[in-house]
């Protein structure tokens, strides 16, 4: 239950980024904030950013040193067309970001997810970029699809929720459209912090910021790939925190967490953008430009 967007890097003004609105069952342990994770001494693998499930030990987001950011939704098909329950034992989505966040290219990302054993896995839509190229694999009853962007120009949106997919999809995805995609190239990241601040107050359970009896949004995650740096800013948001937003008020989340990694010398470089643009610090909650 999450949505994404993504929107491309604009030179000298902005960097790429990406934003992740994470929606969970209000029964479930509230996850862990990102940690750097460092490669052992021998291994060669990317220092890597991510928060942590405590229920599956894994992650729904995650970036890499190498420039790489990781996103995993749900995906929740009308019931109609859902898979049939199998005895086979499943595992948890969330351990597929940590399995291949260890990847420096797109193409090996790519690789090793399509190397994944789909049958034991949930459905699920993976998002692999680097701000300028992006990967999406999509799991369902049908088997895996693959599809690959080679120059991400434009807005990207994707989104799921545990009222089915359907439900959520088309008012998001118009929000999205009038919000983002309809505006200026320099006017997106101010755009996107107001897209996933987003209340349907007639409909609160399908807004961006979502809020229902057993669930809500209780994060939201915004990655900025810099050409030197790339940065995660996690923010914790609770029911104070979306009623506020509701009324249009400032916002402010629980808790920020922010954390920065070098990008690697041999990584794929952006297009130049100012080293701390004020966008990154956004006064009004947890992303206002």
């Amino acid at each position: 239950m999450c949505t994404l967007t993504i929107i491309p890097a604009l030179a000298h003004h902005s960097p790429a980024r990406l934003v992740m609105s994470r929606d969970e069952q209000r029964s479930r342990a509230r996850a862990l904030p990102p940690r750097i994770i460092e490669p052992g001494p021998h291994a060669n693998v990317p220092h890597r950013i991510m928060p942590t499930d405590p229920q599956s030990g894994g992650t729904w987001i995650a970036l890499n040193s190498a420039g790489l950011v990781f996103a995993l939704l749900n995906v929740n098909p009308p019931a109609d067309v859902a898979a049939p329950r199998t005895a086979r034992p499943t595992f948890s989505r969330g351990v597929i970001i940590p399995h291949i966040s260890t990847h420096t290219t797109l193409n090996r990302a790519a690789s090793a997810a399509l190397a994944l054993d789909f049958d034991r896995f949930p459905p699920f839509r993976l998002i692999i970029t680097d701000g300028t190229q992006l990967i999406e694999l999509v799991s369902s009853i049908n088997g895996p699809t693959l599809h690959h962007t080679p120059n991400l120009s434009a807005p990207f949106f994707a989104t799921s929720s545990g009222l089915g997919d359907h439900h959520v999809d088309q008012p998001r995805r118009d929000l999205f459209n009038q919000l983002i995609t309809s505006a200026k190239p320099v006017d997106r990241p101010e755009a996107q912090a107001a897209f996933h601040l987003s209340v349907f107050n007639q409909a609160p359970q399908i807004s961006v910021l979502m809020s229902r009896p057993d669930a809500s949004t209780v994060s939201i995650t915004a990655v900025d790939l810099h050409p030197t740096r790339l940065v995660m800013r996690y923010h914790e948001v609770d029911d104070q925190f979306i009623r506020s937003a509701s009324r249009g008020d400032q916002a402010e989340p629980t808790r920020t967490h922010t954390l920065t990694l070098d990008r690697q010398s041999d990584a794929p470089s952006l297009p130049p953008s100012p080293p701390a643009a004020s966008h990154c610090e956004p006064p009004r909650s947890a992303l206002r430009p």
